[in-house]
């Protein structure tokens, strides 16, 4: 992936976005909800026309038309405002733990199935960050976890 953006789980921006959009967290539009869905779509392209070269100048030349488009431009300027570009802060820890729960979803998990999956995300989590959970992950482990503690 490009030095610019780096990975970032940029597909579950817009996702993080409608979700604190309806939280009251953040103030943003649908419009502008949609122009962050496109430029994550957008950035999964061109990370494919990367991968599919070995040549780093055709590589850097597709990662600059991809970061001086106009859309890059617009979504980098809305994910970068200040209430968007801290809810993404204290998000982006924890996208491996929503990661799994979609994954325990999809597969058809039972209850205590997904508590021990999104659990043991949540202990990476912990671990790799050798940190507390910040509101969002209390609050995330508090409503996807129901299994009494032992």
């Amino acid at each position: 992936m490009g030095k610019t953006y780096g990975f970032l789980f940029t597909n579950y921006y817009p996702e993080l976005l409608r979700k604190h959009k309806a939280l009251g967290d953040i103030a943003i539009t649908d419009s502008e909800i949609a122009t962050v869905e496109q430029w994550a779509k957008n950035l999964d392209s061109m990370t494919i026309k990367q991968y599919q070269t070995t040549d780093a100048k055709e590589q850097e030349k597709i990662e600059n038309a991809f970061s001086n488009s106009a859309l890059a431009k617009r979504a980098t300027a809305i994910i970068g405002r200040e209430d968007i570009a801290k809810m993404l802060k204290d998000e982006t820890p924890l996208l491996e733990v929503y990661y799994a729960q979609h994954i325990a979803d999809s597969m058809g998990c039972s209850q205590q199935q997904k508590d021990v999956i999104i659990s043991k995300a949540i202990l990476h989590v912990l671990e790799r960050l050798a940190m507390p959970l910040n509101s969002y992950g209390l609050d995330l482990a508090e409503h996807c976890i129901s299994c009494p503690p032992a």
